[in-house]
């Protein structure tokens, strides 16, 4: 696979084989970076031990979503994408989403807290910045020592975002909606009556309160720009209530 060259052809073939059959198609574009001939170029997410992470041999060197070269690249192949579907399926397909994460939704792993590269904690540390007027003031509300953004820069991250998780896991919640919401735009230019989905594990899920960045996926279902919600349900739960919940507390279609 090499960067700004695709090849729809089996794409193609499996579309129109679901087509002639009358089914519909709905498509996901899963940004994973096995065998990638250019992955060695982005920026990975990582471990609070400084280790790119991997869910295993195939799930790993997941791309880091604070990385604006990381972004430009994901728009030129969604353009790329959006683009050739509207072309060749116009009218066509019933729906789009975006995955990236190991389970294949869109999120942050639900086994591992992330994305501790420099890239990503940088990023975080730009967004307290912008949020408190001084890195003392933010030092005040935690009780911690810094005087100066830099010194946020050089400390221990999995120690500061754990003082102030909440702010952590907000950041990371904001950073899954504009994501999102890149992914709408351009799907929205060339095919705007096509719903967009924003796809999540199962909400139900306790790691996903604790590590996905979904700590409140009513927040990130509402506030992103997506028509309708596709998410896992466990079977020992009341699945049509779920939908209704969702749904009504969000205001998208579930």
């Amino acid at each position: 696979y090499e960067q700004k060259k695709f090849n729809w052809k089996f794409v193609d073939s499996v579309i129109d084989t679901f087509l002639e059959n009358g089914f519909a198609v709905n498509l996901s574009v899963v940004l994973w970076t096995y065998n990638l001939s250019f992955a060695d170029i982005l920026d990975f997410q990582q471990t609070s031990d400084g280790e790119i992470y991997s869910y295993d041999s195939v799930r790993s060197n997941f791309i880091s979503l604070s990385s604006e070269h990381n972004i430009s690249i994901v728009k030129n192949t969604l353009l790329a994408f959006a683009s050739h579907i509207n072309a060749k399926y116009p009218d066509k397909i019933s729906g789009l989403q975006i995955r990236y994460s190991d389970n294949g939704a869109e999120e942050f792993s639900s086994t591992i807290d992330l994305d501790y590269s420099e890239v990503a904690f940088n990023a975080f540390v730009d967004w307290l910045a912008e949020k408190y007027e001084s890195a003392s003031a933010f030092s005040k509300q935690y009780s911690f020592k810094y005087s100066d953004w830099n010194d946020v820069r050089a400390a221990d991250k999995a120690k500061l975002t754990s003082k102030c998780n909440y702010e952590w896991k907000t950041f990371k919640q904001e950073e899954i909606v504009r994501f999102h919401d890149m992914a709408e735009e351009i799907f929205s230019v060339f095919c705007p009556t096509v719903p967009v989905a924003v796809n999540l594990g199962s909400v139900g899920n306790s790691m996903s309160t604790e590590f996905k960045g979904v700590f409140d996926p009513y927040t990130i279902i509402s506030e992103c720009d997506a028509e309708t919600v596709i998410f896992d349900c466990f079977t020992d739960l009341q699945y049509n209530f779920y939908v209704d919940m969702i749904a009504s507390v969000t205001g998208k279609n579930a």
